[in-house]
């Protein structure tokens, strides 16, 4: 929960370094969804449950076969939106934006940012992020299933108030 939580600020991060007018559109949403997140984070805790993750095989980030992956998702991610943005219009972000977010935030919130400098708006691009997020925390949460009934419970609780507070952030920035 604390890792999901802590993805979004971090992501806003390298966003900013990118296109900082579409990380200012970003910042109220993230502090939403990351206030939810630490709270919800905090009240697990609370509970002091170790045993709620079983037994799970960790892996180095900084392989070269994670590299690879990382580099080969965010070339595809790239292409299709680039294809997606030319053939359906901000309709097509938004696709390639949920679509990608089950797969890996930080390939498309990059392909965003870069598209924004040159292509798309900052709206476009910031509705893309958000349902990017809401899609990879829909799918952490459907990771879950495979772990104890009460991770399933917290994970429902935190990530489901997680992706409801980003649901209204983009309902909220239609209007």
């Amino acid at each position: 929960m604390l890792a999901s939580t802590i993805m979004l600020p971090r992501i806003l991060l390298v966003i900013f370094i990118i296109s900082p007018g579409l990380a200012s559109v970003l910042v109220i949403p993230v502090a939403l969804v990351t206030v939810t997140g630490l709270t919800a984070s905090f009240l697990i805790r609370a509970k002091q449950d170790t045993t709620l993750l079983g037994d799970i095989k960790l892996t180095n980030p900084f392989s070269l076969r994670f590299a690879m992956k990382f580099g080969i998702l965010f070339t595809v991610v790239l292409f299709v939106s680039a294809l997606a943005k030319e053939y359906l219009g901000s309709g097509g972000i938004y696709l390639t934006s949920f679509i990608s977010g089950f797969a890996n935030l930080d390939a498309i919130a990059l392909t965003i940012s870069g598209m924004v400098k040159d292509t798309v708006s900052v709206e476009v691009g910031a509705m893309g992020v958000i349902l990017a997020f809401i899609a990879n925390t829909i799918i952490k949460g459907v990771i879950t299933f495979w772990g104890t009934k009460e991770l399933r419970k917290y994970a429902v609780m935190g990530l489901g108030s997680m992706v409801i507070v980003m649901a209204v952030c983009a309902v909220v920035s239609i209007w």
